[in-house]
């Protein structure tokens, strides 16, 4: 692209000169937009500034943490080769001091079994072979094996006795646990019996008291009957008695002679007999209604009784449970603390033997040493 030329047009130079005006102003002034809403221009270019200022500082502060960082990241895995480098060292050093002693004490016991092997040659030894000085031990190795031997049978006669104190103990608590089973299993058919018997004191209760509603339906359908009977009988004698009846048109029945029609106006009342058998019948009501009073009050009495003996027995079977089962439970807990108490006993005689101290005979038996 051929560079721009010099425009040669005067007004074309006004208009290059106006824009140029124009920039400068713009960047003078800053953003219209800014200059409408009243901001300040030079404080917005320095808060610019500043925060180009802080990224910065931030940045370098960023790369200086970063440098720091690899440097102890540097520092530690040179510290840590170094420290395994160390233990490699020691290892290597361990396994080799281990070698080289185990090199020697087969070399010596090589060197021990080469001279063994040789025997005693009478011819190149001195007097002094024969000779037999004071403190030499020459059962050592014997005496080494009886108290190997010992100690293992001690060792096995230690583990058997561990082992049946162990199964006394398996079978103890084995019986303890029965035991522990019996009672849970007695409480629970007790539990089972109390209920059984309250289940079948509330039945028997359930049944009386049906009984009973029974009793009191068919007195009443009965009384009802009676009733029903003695208000027909009386509306019959209304109907057809001569006496009762006082219209001598309605005493005038089928069957009913005329001249025993009854006149209202020419009767004089009752007879003595009639009143007599009147009175006579007044009291066979009294006495049977009183009969009936006396039966009601002797059948409530009754069922009284029954209530409060059946209370009484209920009230005595529920303390007599109560007992039992506080029985129970001080048996139980008796038990338990017996048992505790034992097992007590047992630990600290397991303790005291395993914490016995050794006598000074303990190592006697095992042989005497005369060097």
């Amino acid at each position: 692209m051929p560079p721009p030329t010099a425009p040669e047009d005067k007004d074309e130079l006004r208009v290059e000169a106006r824009r140029q005006r124009e920039l400068e102003r713009a960047k003078k002034l800053g953003p219209g937009r800014l200059r409408n809403i009243g901001a300040d221009i030079a404080g917005v270019k320095n808060q610019v500034e500043e925060r180009q200022r802080q990224d910065a500082a931030n940045r370098e502060a960023q790369r200086a943490s970063d440098e720091e960082d690899a440097a102890i990241r540097r520092y530690l895995l040179q510290v840590e080769s170094e420290d395994a480098l160390a233990k490699r060292r020691e290892l290597l050093t361990l396994r080799n001091d281990w070698a080289t002693q185990t090199a020697g004490v087969r070399e010596a016991r090589a060197q021990e079994a080469v001279v063994r092997a040789r025997g005693i040659d009478p011819d190149t030894c001195a007097p002094g072979a024969a000779q037999k000085f004071e403190g030499e031990d020459a059962a050592r190795l014997e005496r080494a094996r009886l108290q190997a031997l010992q100690l293992k049978q001690w060792s096995l006669d230690k583990m058997a006795d561990e082992a049946q104190r162990d199964a006394r103990e398996s079978d103890a608590q084995a019986a303890y646990m029965a035991e522990l089973f019996a009672i849970e299993r007695l409480m629970e058919e007790l539990h089972q019996g109390n209920e059984r018997e309250r289940a079948a004191a509330a039945a028997e209760i359930s049944r009386f008291n049906q009984r009973m509603l029974n009793q009191q339906r068919q007195d009443g359908r009965d009384r009802q009957r009676r009733d029903q009977e003695e208000n027909a009988r009386e509306i019959q004698l209304t109907l057809q008695s001569h006496l009762v009846s006082e219209n001598p048109l309605q005493a005038a029945l089928p069957g009913v002679p005329f001249e025993r029609r009854v006149r209202v106006d020419h009767w004089k009342g009752f007879s003595g007999e009639q009143t007599k058998h009147f009175l006579s019948q007044n009291d066979e009501l009294l006495a049977d209604k009183a009969r009936r009073a006396q039966q009601s009050r002797e059948q409530a009495e009754e069922h009284a009784r029954g209530q409060r003996e059946l209370q009484r027995v209920l009230a005595q079977e529920e303390h007599l449970a109560q007992q039992r089962r506080a029985q129970m439970e001080l048996d139980v807990r008796a038990t338990r603390e017996q048992q505790a108490q034992q097992a007590a006993d047992r630990e600290k005689a397991n303790a005291d033997r395993a914490r016995g101290k050794i006598e000074p005979g303990f190592f006697q038996a095992f042989g005497r040493s005369y060097r």
